[in-house]
């Protein structure tokens, strides 16, 4: 196929399917938006008002495009996405190159994924149940992640992130790059000592020529204890895409798995199986191994009632989707994440799938009034919707300032949201008295604010930056305290 496709973008809707190879898409709201199968190769994705390919629910091959400056994303895949990325050039996404959310898996089954993901706002994100085999026993490595503006990785919100064997613009990697909270794991062993990927920088729309700073060593978590033996078979099954053996290992070890955290991971892990084979099932797999042993207000309970709306989706049982959904919103609202999420599909499969627009409109309107800066209302306004939020206040998409991962015995130094217009608050924590100072330096090395400087006792702080007479770009800000420094960078986009 090949194509030029200006304003209105290429829509594959639900049932759609398909494959696009040598096309040109630019100046639409969304590039590319599709639905279960299909494969986007050899494209040219750039300048699209939100973001350049929207995958709900799909198992894609995306391979050897350029995807740059869109609005927003490069690529977002959510709703139990299963893809394979490969040798593409990603840069100038102003929220991050690639987002995976709600039960996602960016996978690569054979030889290396060869990406160049440099300069965007961040690079990799994950969250809410979704993982990464993105480099794991010399499959899917030599990426290229380097010079985005925010974290190079980052994973939220029981995420698992596999990225050996990738290059991250520095050896070792500077480890305030990545951000793990205290529910997620990322693993970054094997760094390369240098760029697989030198020539695959011919777009570099955000290149700054940025000093070198200190940063401080922020915590990546280490779970490899949480990848037992069982886990780690079943998982190379998974990611050769052996499908059947390892949901029959993931069964075996979810019967006899006493961890919920580990059960959790392993159920989502068993609907990916029967996703990936097209095969109906997992609901009876759900009635009869599952629920006998749950109470319903278990979490598992609604971890089920998450797959099973999945599952319901991919079958057209729409009503019965929104009938589990419900359930959630209504019974488990103290359970933030499970809450917010229950609205956001609530106003997913209304304007996606029913194309009830006002009564999706409703749901994530009740988002909006409860969770105004959630990163969740913006994809809502953008992805549902096909809205642009234009000066939404947190096109961040990690709110971290309050993050279980903090250690009381360490300077830390975090803002939010980032990229920011105009504004973001900057908090560090401070595990002694000390003379603090703090403050912002535009990529010069000229500063352009001191934020503060004087004694602090032991605590938490929080100060505002404020850079609506500043131009958009990268800045840095540095907090310093007797022999201790510690930097991070900020993008301000306008």
């Amino acid at each position: 196929m090949v194509c030029l496709v200006l304003g209105g973008g290429i829509d594959f809707q639900y049932d759609g399917s398909g494959t696009l190879r040598y096309c040109n898409i630019s100046n639409a709201t969304k590039g590319i938006h599709l639905s279960q199968y299909g494969e986007v190769s050899n494209c040219n994705i750039h300048d699209n008002t939100l973001c350049g390919i929207y995958l709900p629910m799909s198992s894609t091959y995306i391979t050897n495009n350029q995807i740059r400056n869109n609005g927003y994303y490069g690529i977002y895949a959510q709703s139990e996405t299963n893809s394979v990325i490969k040798g593409n050039i990603i840069t100038g996404n102003s929220i991050a190159g690639i987002y995976y959310d709600l039960y996602s898996t960016l996978g690569v089954n054979s030889g290396s994924a060869s990406n160049a993901i440099r300069n965007n706002g961040s690079g990799i994100s994950f969250s809410y149940n979704s993982d990464a085999y993105f480099g794991d026993s010399g499959i899917g490595g030599s990426n290229s992640i380097c010079g985005n503006s925010g974290y190079e990785v980052s994973a939220t919100s029981n995420s698992y992130v596999i990225v050996q064997g990738n290059w991250w613009g520095n050896n070792p990697p500077n480890a305030s790059e990545f951000y793990a909270d205290g529910t997620s794991y990322i693993d970054r062993s094997s760094p390369l000592s240098s760029d697989p990927n030198p020539t695959m920088q011919k777009i570099n729309p955000l290149a700054f020529n940025t000093p070198v700073l200190d940063a401080a060593q922020s915590s990546v978590i280490d779970w490899g204890s949480f990848f037992d033996d069982d886990i780690t078979e079943a998982l190379q099954l998974f990611i050769a895409g052996n499908y059947q053996d390892a949901a029959n290992k993931f069964e075996k070890k979810f019967n006899k798995e006493k961890d919920v955290k580990k059960k959790k991971y392993v159920l989502a892990k068993i609907s990916q199986c029967y996703s990936k084979m097209g095969k109906k099932g997992f609901i009876d797999y759900l009635n009869n191994n599952v629920r006998p042993e749950l109470s319903k207000d278990d979490e598992l309970y609604a971890v089920a009632l998450e797959l099973e709306y999945l599952s319901f989706l991919r079958e057209g049982k729409f009503e019965s989707a929104v009938k589990n959904l419900n359930y959630i919103r209504d019974n488990f609202s103290t359970n933030e994440e499970m809450y917010k999420h229950s609205l956001f599909n609530l106003g997913f499969v209304y304007g996606e799938y029913l194309k009830d627009i006002n009564k999706a409109k409703e749901y994530l309107t009740e988002l909006e009034t409860k969770y105004p800066n959630d990163y969740l209302v913006l994809n809502g306004k953008m992805l549902i919707l096909d809205e642009d939020p234009g000066n939404f206040s947190n096109k961040d998409q990690f709110k971290i300032a309050n993050s279980s991962t903090s250690n009381p015995n360490q300077f830390e130094l975090l803002n939010f949201p980032n990229p920011f217009n105009p504004t973001t608050k900057i908090s560090f924590s401070i595990p002694q008295k000390s003379q603090i100072r703090i403050k912002v330096f535009d990529v010069l090395g000229r500063e352009v604010a001191n934020l503060a400087d004087g004694v602090y006792e032991v605590g938490k702080y929080e100060v505002t930056f404020d850079a609506s007479k500043l131009p958009s770009g990268v800045y840095f800000y540095n907090l310093t305290t007797g022999n201790n420094s510690i930097s991070r960078k900020m993008l301000l986009v306008k």
